[in-house]
């Protein structure tokens, strides 16, 4: 509510403006974002949620991936490679 009615009353931005930001960073806009998604699968609730809770506090996913219990992926990888 405070920068609503305190401070963008209060920014004007013009169209030059924009024109100059967008010439000042053109490199920024010449691809799109992209992202790398990677995905940990579990055989249970409770042990997804322990490796979440443990990314959260700043575990490393590789970590969490080679170290994380009743990951489907072990799993499959007993069965088909033993």
């Amino acid at each position: 509510m405070f920068l609503t009615k305190v401070v963008f009353p209060d920014v004007k931005v013009t169209e030059e403006d924009l024109k100059a930001y967008y010439e000042g960073h053109k490199n920024e806009y010449q691809f799109p974002e992209m992202m790398k998604m990677t995905s940990l699968a579990f055989g249970k609730k409770s042990d997804a949620e322990s490796a979440l809770a443990k990314l959260k506090k700043g575990a490393d996913l590789a970590w969490v991936r080679s170290n994380a219990e009743g990951l489907v992926v072990k799993a499959m990888m007993r069965i088909f490679c033993p």
